[in-house]
């Protein structure tokens, strides 16, 4: 599409990877970006920003192609047949793994403290009753 002179597009590219994961390059005709996606969570592990759209970058779908490494543990964006960005997914994955565990870990430490007062409370009550009965 034409739009003062300057040449934009939009359009969405995949390639289906391990573990239902895809590796999306998007167009939104500002700026290009390769996602390492998970449809099933709706979640972006990773983003690599590729472009920003001038008119002297006039690229098209067809000149685009997500592509895995053979292994299957990287997916980059060729343009115009040049890789142009690759995202490291078992890297990434460790990374999102390192958060989560952070997180529960986190989720862990509030519900320990929570037990203790728990605990405290019993205790307390407890005495208060052996107290009560005289023992």
């Amino acid at each position: 599409m034409e739009s003062n002179g300057a040449t934009t597009s939009e359009f969405v590219t995949e390639a289906a990877g391990p573990q239902g994961l895809f590796g999306v390059f998007e167009d939104d005709g500002e700026t290009g970006y390769l996602y390492l996606y998970e449809p099933g969570g709706r979640e972006v592990f990773q983003h690599l920003h590729i472009y920003d759209r001038t008119p002297n970058l006039p690229v098209r779908e067809q000149d685009v192609r997500v592509v895995w490494s053979e292994d299957l543990s990287k997916v980059g964006v060729q343009i115009w047949g040049k890789m142009r960005g690759i995202i490291n997914w078992l890297q990434a994955r460790r990374v999102v793994s390192g958060l989560r565990a952070a997180i529960l870990r986190h989720r862990r430490c509030r519900m320990v403290e929570r037990f203790s007062d728990l605990t405290d409370a019993l205790a307390s009550s407890f005495e208060a009753s052996q107290a009560d009965d005289g023992v």
